[in-house]
């Protein structure tokens, strides 16, 4: 009976290591599942500010595109616009080359008209009608080529406003197309910043659901660590409740043996 007693004592002094070790186990797997919550919380937090950071990228990238389609539908305006320069510039050429026409015509109508009148004079009375007639007609002509001359002044001042607008358009659609450049190299980075915030955002959340994983198992394992510590209680009564009944037998085994002697 006494080596049972021993083993039961022996026993209950392992149970007893055992369940402290369990309970140290128990409550650090809690504080590790606290912790893994709290970093789980962070964790929801980061993914959120993530996913607002990428709905602002994504605004972004979008008013990026509309500038870059409006400098595009700019640049095409200006564009027609000089086209419409260089159409006035040739219609303001071609209405030149009519003004000398017509300039010639009034020379040599001019040039008619003083003859006519020479030949008139010396026709005397009878060519005083003729005379009047070339006087109109020579009149006609000098309107005529004030006219011209008129005309053709309007004509260079306005080739020459359509020669400054023609530059300030190409200006335009230079600076245009600088600004389209920089657009297009802002959606590019646009594009790549909104894919690295969506691989960001797909880490963390995968990050996430493993740490929510890991929380699951720890808080299965404190349940474990927990049944076990109890196990060991149930486990040190019972070795407790065996050495008292050793104790009881060998009490009553020396009793018996006094008996005897006696």
């Amino acid at each position: 009976m006494s080596v049972v007693a021993q083993r039961s004592e022996q026993m209950d002094a392992e149970i007893r290591e055992i369940s402290t070790s369990t309970n140290d186990l128990a409550r650090r797997t809690e504080v590790q599942a606290q912790n893994l919550n709290e970093t789980s919380e962070v964790l929801r937090e980061l993914t959120k500010s993530v996913r607002a950071n990428a709905s602002s990228v994504e605004d972004a990238h979008l008013s990026a595109q509309s500038a870059q389609s409006d400098a595009q539908a700019s640049g095409d305006v200006v564009m027609q616009a000089s086209q419409a320069m260089e159409k006035i510039r040739i219609e303001s050429g071609k209405i030149g080359k009519i003004v000398e026409l017509i300039e010639g015509i009034a020379l040599q109508t001019n040039l008619l008209a003083l003859n006519a009148g020479v030949e008139a004079g010396r026709a005397g009375d009878a060519g005083r009608g003729f005379s009047v007639v070339a006087a109109e007609v020579r009149g006609l002509a000098q309107r005529s080529s004030e006219s011209a001359t008129s005309i053709r002044t309007l004509i260079d001042r306005s080739g020459a406003e359509v020669e400054n607008g023609s530059s300030q358009i190409a200006k335009t659609v230079d600076s245009l197309g600088s600004v389209e450049i920089t657009i297009s190299e802002i959606t590019s980075q646009m594009d790549s910043i909104s894919s690295c915030t969506q691989d960001e955002r797909d880490q963390i959340s995968s990050l996430n659901s493993t740490i929510e994983e890991m929380g699951i198992v720890t808080q299965k394992n404190a349940a474990m660590f927990e049944e076990t510590s109890a196990a060991c209680a149930n486990l040190s009564s019972g070795a407790k409740d065996l050495r008292e009944l050793t104790q009881q037998f060998q009490v009553s085994d020396t009793s018996q043996r006094t008996d005897a002697a006696a």
